[in-house]
């Protein structure tokens, strides 16, 4: 249970570190598209981590039983801080031509609205619904770098 309280308190100091730097505390207005996704990636990844660490018990000051624990919500948290980091590589560690980037950017997008298309269909809107002119702006942006 030692290694556990160590990985807790790793993340505890992760964390706070993440969030002092993060725009959430800085409040830094980025100068170039590049930095802009990548600020928003890591406070999204900040952010995530900050819920997991609300999920789980105080270690000094909880009576709180490990049985108790939300696992499953720490896990779907763990894992979008995993699709978080994986985006965050992909566009701002990754070296890339400006090409390359907002051809990036650019998929990811249509990958976006290619989701939501599927979504907004799968809870049976259609274009009687009264969300019709989204539902035409999402399929005109799942189209919009295929032509």
């Amino acid at each position: 249970m030692t290694r556990l309280y160590s990985i807790i308190e790793k993340l505890h100091n992760v964390y706070e570190i993440g969030y002092k730097i993060s725009i959430l505390e800085t409040g830094i207005n980025c100068t170039t598209n590049r930095t802009y996704y990548g600020e928003i990636l890591f406070t999204k990844i900040v952010q995530h981590a900050g819920s997991i660490i609300r999920l789980l018990p105080n270690l000094e000051t909880s009576n709180e039983r490990w049985i108790d624990i939300d696992v499953s919500s720490i896990a779907s948290l763990t894992r979008d801080v995993i699709e978080a980091f994986s985006v965050f590589k992909h566009i701002c560690i990754d070296k890339l031509s400006k090409e390359e980037f907002e051809f990036r950017i650019h998929l990811l997008s249509h990958h976006q609205s290619c989701d939501m298309l599927k979504i907004i269909e799968l809870l049976g809107f259609d274009s009687d619904n009264s969300t019709s002119s989204f539902y035409k702006w999402i399929k005109e942006c799942s189209s919009l770098y295929l032509t």
